[in-house]
């Protein structure tokens, strides 16, 4: 099928020109499928810029939405939600029935009955629809396709129900609630905001139910963002994610809270013997990131509307370090492969690369650089001979939105 116009304009701004044609195949399944189609829709991916492991202690974090992104092929239907999407098995909901359900956990079912659920229990309209999807959003890389498609679903019904007038902090809450309530997956609201919101967000979550969100415009001219996946065993790291906010609220709890951003960073320091003494070096450590991680949020923040790119960078670089060496989470204790660690100091001496760190959770995963555009091809090149996946993305406006009609 070809795309109109004005709808391929949008498709090219917010993925790639690539991306047109892989509108048009989609939509091409979609008509054989369901016999009628009305609206491409897109949601992206996104990256931690700022502000790794922050946010379970209320803390404060840089992300950008990407121009990675799950698509959609939208129709309008009575009474179901029916997805096919690429690579796993079509399903559907009866909007009529949108109660919880335990053998549903860890499904699509169960994120898009909580989405649907959370908008009928809070005023809003709800109506079936027909969607074949598919995604260029890569899992296990820590730019959050499960929001993505969480988000998406909630845009689809903001447009088609709600004369799309939904904003993206009920999109993004909407999302939080069918993960948690629904998925079964406890997690934090960065995912979710950062994806509705679009563009690069700054984020505070002191109060988490209410978090502050700040869109930001950057410039960052004559860079791409380069996103290498170093391979290594990404099984049974459940227990390392999960030590670093128990070290970080063990440190909060000696000191009469429950999180780190309720303890003064003056009592948090005249009381490290006493830390030391009862929960070891480790836990410090940690706690010493988060309070110094904040900072480094609010100056990439000042950088960016200083426009400041230089600044912009070498925070970025510094965070990936304190990552490094104080949160401790760029391999897991016995690795002598150090995958991440080796990708940053091999980054380090490209030319071109401004700035780098490691990406997400840690320990096996990915690394985030940022490389002038007249090196990328030369960089790309290099590390794809050393790692699995290198991927050049670059910034996006826009959060989940409907790119236009048929």
């Amino acid at each position: 099928m070809i795309i109109n116009e004005t709808t391929k304009s949008k498709i090219i701004d917010n993925c790639s020109a690539t991306d047109v044609a892989r509108a048009e195949t989609l939509a091409d399944i979609h008509l054989s499928t369901y016999g009628r189609g009305e609206y491409i829709f897109s949601s992206p991916g996104r990256v931690e810029l700022v502000g790794n492991h922050t946010d379970h202690n209320r803390g404060k974090v840089m992300a950008s939405a990407i121009n990675l992104d799950i698509m959609a092929i939208v129709g309008r239907c009575d009474g179901y939600i029916r997805i096919n999407s690429e690579g796993y098995p079509p399903f559907e909901v009866n909007l009529e029935d949108l109660s919880k359900v335990d053998s549903e956990e860890g499904t699509s079912i169960a994120v898009v009955k909580g989405v649907a659920h959370y908008f009928a229990t809070h005023g809003k309209r709800i109506g079936g629809f027909c969607a074949t999807m598919n995604s260029n959003v890569p899992k296990g890389a820590g730019v959050s396709s499960s929001a993505a498609f969480e988000v998406l679903v909630g845009e689809i019904l903001s447009y088609l129900y709600n004369d799309d007038s939904i904003p993206y902090e009920f999109l993004a809450q909407a999302a939080h609630y069918a993960e948690v309530e629904y998925f079964g997956k406890p997690c934090g609201l960065l995912d979710q905001f950062a994806i509705a919101a679009g563009g690069v967000t700054y984020m505070d979550f002191e109060n988490p139910a209410e978090p502050i969100v700040e869109r930001l415009t950057p410039q960052f001219e004559g860079v791409s963002m380069v996103l290498i996946a170093t391979g290594g065993d990404h099984s049974d790291l459940t227990e390392h994610y999960a030590s670093i906010r128990a070290e970080m609220e063990a440190v909060a709890g000696e000191l009469g809270e429950d999180c780190l951003r309720r303890v003064p960073i003056a009592k948090f320091e005249e009381s490290i013997p006493l830390l030391k003494q009862k929960l070891g070096g480790r836990p410090i450590m940690r706690a010493l990131h988060f309070f110094e991680e904040n900072k480094r949020v609010d100056m990439a923040r000042q950088s960016v509307v200083d426009n400041r790119d230089d600044l912009f960078y070498y925070t970025l670089t510094q965070s990936g370090m304190s990552s490094y060496q104080l949160l401790q989470n760029c391999y897991v204790p016995g690795d002598v492969d150090q995958f991440i660690p080796l990708a940053l100091t091999i980054s380090a001496r490209c030319r071109g690369v401004r700035g780098y760190r490691v990406h997400g959770g840690g320990f096996a995963g990915t690394i985030l650089t940022f490389c002038e555009d007249k090196y990328v091809e030369e960089y790309v090149k290099y590390m794809s001979t050393l790692f699995p996946s290198v991927s050049v993305l670059k910034f996006r406006k826009a959060g989940a939105i409907c790119l236009g009609e048929l």
